[in-house]
Parts: structure tokens; sequence; C-alpha cells
């Protein structure tokens, strides 16, 4: 995808595990921080053509099955400085834990939307 030239990646996400505890035996982080530290937003930090890319999570529950996640917009930092040169963007929000992450929601057992420009 970066090769042809996208821009921009949407990756629809269902987690099974709990989102704040941890996903299996002898895991040290929880199912949150395996996701976001070396998920989506860090695999598109130092592409050639990919700038956002967004993880819907579901968050639904069907019979027996629940899915949690926070849902997540990412910014390919390298790119967002080139592509906000000149403009009056402000790369100030772009900060966290999580390089490039730019938004995320709230909660991760909850439908909500996730507002954010870029």
């Amino acid at each position: 995808m970066d090769n042809l030239g996208c821009e921009l990646i949407v990756q629809p996400s269902a987690n099974p595990k709990e989102w704040k505890k941890l996903p299996r035996k002898g895991a040290e982080v929880t199912q949150e921080e395996e996701w976001l530290s070396s998920g989506i937003g860090k695999l598109i930090q130092e592409r050639e053509s990919i700038i956002y890319a967004l993880n819907p999570m579901g968050v639904s529950s069907v019979f027996n099955h629940r899915d949690e996640g926070s849902s997540s917009a990412w910014v390919n930092m390298n790119l967002a400085v080139r592509h906000a040169a000149g403009k009056q963007d402000d790369l100030s929000t772009y900060y966290g834990k999580y390089r490039g992450l730019f938004r995320i929601a709230e909660s991760c057992n909850r439908e909500e939307i996730v507002y954010g420009r870029f």
C-alpha cells in the first residue's frame, strides 16, 4: 500500500480480550499496551506515503462473545511535519507515550465518536 502511494490506512479491528488486562499467561503488558505500542500506529511510522491510520474498534456483545478496545487515529510523524510545512497546523497535538497517536476513544467497552482534525 505504501509503495502504491496510499496516504490513509483504515484498519477495522475486533479484540476478544479484556482491554485493560493481561491478554495471556506470561504476558507482561495489558492488551491495550500491546495494541497501542506495536499496532498500526507504530507500523505507519517511517513509511514513505502513508500519513494517517484509523483503527475503529468493534465494541459489541453478540451472544456470549464480547469485544473491547479503544478506537484510535494515528499520524506518521515524519510525513506530518513535511505535510504541514507552510501551513498553520499545530503539530503540538501529536504527543504522548505512543509516537503518532493523535486521538483515542475514552472508553474500551462502549460506542463513541473520536473527534479530531488532521
